[in-house]
Formats: structure tokens, C-alpha cells, sequence
């Protein structure tokens, strides 16, 4: 928790730093906002992993995808600080910084097929959830977003825009209190197997999201007081990268991946007491990559084995945005 409240604090430091530099550099006729926001964060950072098995001395294999699955969720409350400039008419910076401020984020969940095939029992089949678990999941989450825009179309009330920019994302999630049966004890022996339970820590899992994006914004202007925003973005170059620790068979996964994803926001803005602006905003963005994994038992090399890392990520909330800055052109 420390080291995410030190990062946390070098975000907001580095926000100050850009605005402020560009601020200096383009005083004339720009204008400075401070933001300050609550939101709901909802879905998953989810990896898989199948396909090609390589293990050393052994060659290759081909396996079932996915034979397991480790589902984190992402059910959190995140405070957002950010600020953002105008200047020469057309252009815009902004930056901003979420932390959670919960970390009790929902039962992750472990999913692995094909446990008796691949235990090598000849009537095993690679295809049936062998094993099935749910632990509490808690996270420590940061995220940072530096966005550059360009204001290509402008008539009457509506506006368009153009941009490009980076997203940084830092899951850390601690799993424990493990609760876990085995969904085809009745197809392959008759009977349901009783459920095995673990406290205590039994994972932990570290995710790296980096995600350069160019983006297309439309604003309507509906009112003096009110205007609407949304926002579409590509992102062709994702890269992920992960470790996760199964504490309990001391084994270490560590995976590189690679991607695209999209990216959606819809805000609305209301002056709701000049100068200050009441923003109401939703997002979404679906990320897909692909790469491989490599795990180690006991501090030794296993092999490696095709990996997916996916993730859905939904935000809704409010923030407050007040001009710190507004100088004459």
C-alpha cells in the first residue's frame, strides 16, 4: 500500500508538472481546470492459459484452451484527481490519476479443465471443469491517464475532436480463504466430492497494463450551462504483463502479452454554481491480448505455455471541476 500511495503522489506531481509546463510555455489564451472525482469501478482482469505446453528436455505439447482460468474482479471505489488546459483555441492537455479507496474487490475465481487428462488417466477428458474455487480478493489499484487533443471541426454547438494517449494501470490483489470443489466428481465418479477450505493467504497477483491510444471526441453544447462529451478510442498496441504466486504449491507464473483494446466515455457537464462544473461520466473499455507464460516450481523452470490476458473494465461516478487558471488572450 505504501509503494501505490507513493505512485499515487508521483502521479499527481507529474499532472502538476505537465499543466504547469504548458501552462508557462502557452499562457496566452489558455485556461487551467482542476478535477476532483468519485467513481464505481466494476469488472475483471482475467488470464487464461492453454495450447502449446513447452517444457525443457520434453518438448511440446498441445493442450485444451483454456485448461485454467483465474478470474480477478474489479468491484472497487476509486478516487480521480486530474486537471487539463486549453490553449490556442484548438489544443488540450489532460491528466489524471485514480487510486481505490476500497479494497475489497469480490470473489476472484479459478477455473481448470482436464485435471484427470492431464494427470494421465487414460477415461480423463480435456474438456470438463475438473476443479472449481472462489477466494476473497483484495486490491490495490492505480491508474494514470495523459491525453493530447487536437479540435479539428468546430460550428454553432458541436465540436470534434482528435488525440492520442497513454493509460498505465497497476493491479496488485492479495487472494485468501480459499473455497474449493470439483463440478465433475458426479460425471466421472457418481458423486459429489466434498469442499475443501483454505484461510489464509493463498495468491498473489500482479497485473501491468500499458495501453498508447488515439481517440475521436464529439461535444454538444445544449445549453449555456450544460454540454455533453463523448469520446471513442483504439488503442492496436496494448502490452500486459503479470505474476501470479500460488503460495500454497509455491509456484510462480509470469506472463507477457499483447494486444489491442477500446475504449468508451460518455460525460455530461452542468455549471451548477459558476464557476464550478458538476460532471456526471461513464466508461468502458475491453481489453484482449495474447502472448505466453512461464512458471516456476520451487524457483526452478518449468516450461511455458500460450497465454490470453482479457479484461473488462465499466467506471461511473461524478466529478467537480473548477478553472484554477484562466489567462487573458
Amino acid at each position: 500500500m505504501r509503494r501505490k500511495s507513493c505512485l499515487f503522489l508521483v502521479g499527481f506531481l507529474v499532472i502538476g508538472l505537465v499543466l504547469g509546463g504548458v501552462a508557462s510555455v502557452y499562457a496566452e489564451g489558455s485556461k487551467v481546470n482542476l478535477t476532483l472525482g468519485i467513481d464505481k469501478a466494476s469488472g475483471d482482469t482475467t488470464y487464461q492459459i492453454g495450447g502449446t505446453l513447452d517444457v525443457p528436455g520434453l518438448g511440446t505439447q498441445e493442450l485444451h484452451f483454456p485448461i485454467s482460468e483465474l478470474e480477478f474482479p474489479l468491484d472497487v471505489y476509486m478516487v480521480s484527481v486530474g486537471g487539463s488546459i486549453e490553449f490556442r483555441e484548438k489544443w488540450k492537455v489532460s491528466a489524471g490519476v485514480k487510486k481505490n479507496i476500497t479494497s475489497d474487490a469480490g470473489k476472484m475465481k479459478d477455473s481448470d479443465w482436464g485435471y484427470y487428462w492431464l494427470a494421465g488417466y487414460p477415461w480423463g477428458e480435456q474438456d470438463t471443469l475438473d476443479i472449481y474455487s472462489e477466494s476473497d480478493a483484495q486490491l490495490d489499484a492505480l491508474m494514470m491517464d495523459i491525453n493530447l487533443c487536437y479540435r479539428f471541426y468546430q460550428r454553432s454547438n458541436w465540436s470534434f475532436a482528435a488525440g492520442l494517449g497513454y493509460i498505465l494501470q497497476s493491479f496488485d490483489y492479495e487472494v485468501s480463504n480459499l473455497d474449493q470443489w470439483y463440478p465433475s466428481s458426479t460425471y466421472y465418479f457418481g458423486y459429489d466430492f466434498a469442499h475443501d477450505y483454505v484461510s489464509g493467504k493463498v495468491i498473489t497477483y500482479e497485473a501491468r497494463y500499458s495501453i498508447p491510444y488515439m481517440e475521436i471526441a464529439a461535444e454538444l453544447k445544449t445549453r449555456n450551462k450544460f454540454h455533453i462529451e463523448a469520446t471513442l478510442g483504439y488503442s492496436p498496441m496494448v502490452n500486459v504483463t503479470d505474476e501470479d504466486n500460488h503460495i500454497l504449491r509455491d509456484k510462480v507464473s509470469k506472463g507477457d502479452c499483447d494486444g489491442d483494446a477500446t475504449l468508451f466515455s460518455l460525460k455530461g457537464h452542468y455549471e451548477f454554481w459558476k464557476p464550478w462544473f458538476l460532471t456526471i461520466q461513464v466508461g468502458y473499455m475491453s481489453i484482449d491480448t495474447d502472448g505466453k507464460q512461464t512458471q516456476y516450481i520451487e524457483g526452478e523452470l518449468l516450461g511455458t505455455i500460450d497465454q490470453k490476458i482479457k479484461s473488462q473494465q465499466m467506471f461511473i461516478g461524478f466529478a467537480v471541476v473548477y478553472p484554477i487558471l484562466k489567462l487573458p488572450g
